[in-house]
């Protein structure tokens, strides 16, 4: 699992992970696949040997990440790239 689908970083890692040889990846950002680059993305990873399923969930809403996770009880790793950008002094 890969939050933060439609961010770079999502996509690079992504890539990675499919030249070490993940076969299957599920990438959720709030958007699912309603992202530029997301079809080269699932094309790419696809040459690669490794399907991908995107999914749309808000990962802000608990009950989404609760029903998110019941349906997905297989996933050996997540990788949370998920945030937004901002230039707020901390």
């Amino acid at each position: 699992l890969i939050t933060g689908a439609s961010g770079f970083l999502a996509g690079y890692l992504a890539r990675w992970l499919a030249e070490q040889g993940a076969k299957d990846l599920l990438m959720v950002s709030r958007r699912a696949d309603h992202f530029e680059g997301a079809k080269a993305l699932s094309q790419a990873l696809g040459e690669k040997g490794c399907s991908v399923r995107f999914l749309a969930c808000d990962l802000q809403d608990g009950g989404a990440v609760s029903r998110l996770m019941g349906c997905h009880r297989d996933l050996t790793a997540v990788f949370h790239l998920a945030g937004e950008a901002g230039s707020d002094l901390l």
